[in-house]
């Protein structure tokens, strides 16, 4: 059997609109929600702050939120010298050995080794996280939260100008 020029265009058409019917915007996922939130403002869905602690201190971590240092698409932002690894979940969980600039080394996280590297500073490789890197306290749906936003982080636009 042979389609037609018309029937072929009708057939893409009918898939088109069935393919948008069923999208679904990955941001408005609440636990997606509620990981951006804590990625970009240091705080949960309530509005209750997380506690960072950075050198010894404890603050509130709506002033030192994730993406003031991974940026806005978790790639890093490098700053005085420090080059923040990238966050998002695919960079985070590669199935080898990592090496980065300063010679550390690291495997690829879990969602246990990746709560305990933000809660403690040690990395799935056991080796300290830098000093500048503030630990948080996250409570295990916070853990899942984030780690649903950085799963899908990378995927969005970036920030600044574009074509239109």
């Amino acid at each position: 059997m042979t389609f037609s020029a018309w029937q072929n265009t009708l057939i893409l058409g009918s898939v088109s609109l069935l393919c948008l019917a069923f999208t679904v915007n990955i941001y408005k996922i609440p636990s997606v929600e509620r990981g951006k939130l804590i990625y970009t403002k240091g705080i949960r869905e309530n509005g209750q702050p997380i506690q960072a602690t950075l050198s010894g201190a404890t603050f509130n971590a709506k002033i030192l939120p994730c993406i003031n240092c991974h940026g806005n698409r978790g790639e890093g932002n490098p700053e005085g010298g420090v080059e923040p690894s990238p966050l998002d979940w695919t960079s985070l969980t590669k199935p080898y050995t990592m090496t980065f600039k300063n010679g550390r080394k690291r495997e690829g996280y879990t969602v246990e080794q990746f709560a305990k590297a933000v809660g403690t500073g040690v990395d799935p490789s056991g080796n300290t996280l830098d000093a500048v890197m503030p630990l948080y306290d996250l409570n295990g749906q916070d853990v899942v939260d984030l780690i649903a936003y950085l799963k899908v982080i990378a995927r969005q636009d970036a920030v600044g100008l574009n074509d239109s």
